[in-house]
């Protein structure tokens, strides 16, 4: 009887885990970004949204994750001018780019994250544009924002 019941536990425990697992594709809600930039109160409620996923769950895409949940932080950063939103911002959409180093979306909002953080961390905000050209055909980057960047960084070089 105790074997029966043990047996019973491990298939529950073990199916529930593997049964579970998905493509954040899958589960990922346009509203996450959609609302969250049009304010304070839907950035916050889009970030209790995403902090509720359970990443053990996600077999795929959870690169996409940790970008859409860092590119939440960095929209709370903008409405509270609060630094350690942009920092975390940073951290997340690092930790995307180690799962995925090829996560475009995710090498320019670094770069952009790491060029208006404070202090300005312009040397490797700049890597990242780098390594996101290398990605992204000429004709389709934003080569305006790419210069303006690279005017930020320089005069903050020359400050």
């Amino acid at each position: 009887m105790r074997s029966i019941s043990i047996f019973v536990y491990l298939m529950v425990l073990g199916g529930s885990s593997y049964a579970q697992k998905t493509d954040y594709k899958d589960i990922r809600h346009s509203n996450y970004l959609s609302t969250c930039g049009s304010d304070s109160q839907a950035t916050f409620k889009a970030r209790l949204m995403l902090l509720r996923v359970d990443t053990h769950t996600i077999s795929k895409n959870l690169d996409m994750y940790y970008h859409d949940l860092g590119l939440i932080y960095y929209k709370m950063s903008l409405h509270s001018r609060n630094t350690h939103y942009m920092d975390t911002a940073v951290i997340l959409y690092k930790k995307a780019l180690r799962i995925n180093p090829e996560n475009k979306d995710a090498l320019w909002d670094c770069a952009i994250a790491l060029v208006f953080s404070k202090p300005r961390h312009c040397d490797e905000g700049m890597k990242y544009i780098d390594a996101y050209l290398k990605l992204v055909p000429l004709q389709e980057a934003d080569t305006e924002a790419i210069t303006g960047l690279r005017k930020i960084c320089k005069e903050e070089r020359h400050k």
